[in-house]
């Protein structure tokens, strides 16, 4: 019994390293382990420090001298604070400028629970701080406990979002883009419900977006926000509970600091339907290009 007891322990460890040493091989040239890379190579000090999701990607710091771009696909607004922390007070980088997307999503209340690529995120997040806005604080701590011991239990996921085209994504993409936009009238907006009305400023958004807003004041980092490029579909499903426009006055209400309101360049309309790829981003190359000179020329007017 001791015997098959420990033949069994030695093969699920052998698999176990196995199975993680694989994953690592697999991700090690995945976008975000290549950002990292970038992130752990930025200069001391920075004109520009890009922060954010895949929009913010848009900017290529090629074309923009000391410009650095530290945006990641699907990052959400409490991974870019706590990255933007380490960069900042962990690794005592100075930058003069931080630009962040401020999309339709940047205050809406976040599933915390369940983290995409928490392999990644761990180095960064503070998981006692984020559990906060868990829902189930047992799910969301078995979560991040089975991801740091098996780091490949989600690698199928990841390896497929990386590495492989999901026709799902294609379809649904194909969808928003033909579909007509959903608008509300006069009753249907009165009878939005408070969760819906309330879902324009959760009280998620409001911390982390005030702890960025207060870390870059700590380090003398002048903050702005970017509405970026998308085409009039951009999360057509949700202007139920959405309205852009009131979402974006939000933003400028809720975030005066002591009068002063953080510079906002509007390009969400910039380009015409052909630039993009899919509802959300535009196509890498000529049109990201074209966006990034307009935004850099309109950032060193002001």
């Amino acid at each position: 019994m001791g015997k098959k007891l420990l033949i069994l322990g030695l093969l699920f460890f052998v698999t176990h390293a196995s199975l993680t040493a694989w994953y690592a091989h697999v991700m090690r040239e995945s976008s975000l382990i290549q950002s990292d890379r970038h992130l752990q190579s930025l200069p001391d000090s920075m004109d520009i420090l890009v922060m954010g999701n895949s929009h913010a990607m848009s900017i290529n710091p090629a074309l923009w001298d000391g410009t650095q771009n530290m945006a990641t696909s699907g990052e959400k607004l409490h991974q870019t604070y706590y990255k933007l922390k380490y960069v900042l007070e962990t690794r005592e980088k100075r930058a003069a400028n931080i630009i962040m997307p401020c999309d339709l999503m940047t205050l809406w209340e976040e599933t915390v629970d369940h983290t995409p690529y928490q392999y990644y995120w761990n180095r960064y997040v503070d998981e006692g701080e984020l559990v906060q806005f868990s829902k189930h604080s047992l799910d969301f701590t078995m979560h991040r406990l089975l991801n740091t011991l098996f780091p490949y239990k989600d690698g199928e996921k990841d390896i497929m979002d990386y590495y492989l085209a999901n026709e799902g994504s294609r379809i649904r993409a194909q969808a928003r883009a033909l579909a007509k936009i959903k608008t509300l009238d006069e009753g249907a907006q009165r009878q939005l419900s408070d969760s819906c009305a309330q879902a324009q400023i959760s009280e998620y958004g409001r911390f982390y977006l005030n702890k960025i807003i207060e870390l870059c004041e700590k380090h003398d980092s002048r903050l702005s926000f970017v509405r970026f490029p998308v085409t009039p579909h951009y999360f057509f499903e949700e202007s139920y509970c959405f309205n852009p426009e009131e979402h974006y006055q939000t933003i400028r209400e809720t975030f005066l600091q002591q009068g002063e309101t953080i510079p906002m360049y509007d390009f969400h309309d910039a380009f015409p339907l052909k630039a993009f790829r899919d509802p959300h981003h535009l196509h890498y190359g000529e049109e990201c290009d074209r966006f990034t000179l307009q935004l850099k020329a309109v950032f060193e007017k002001n």
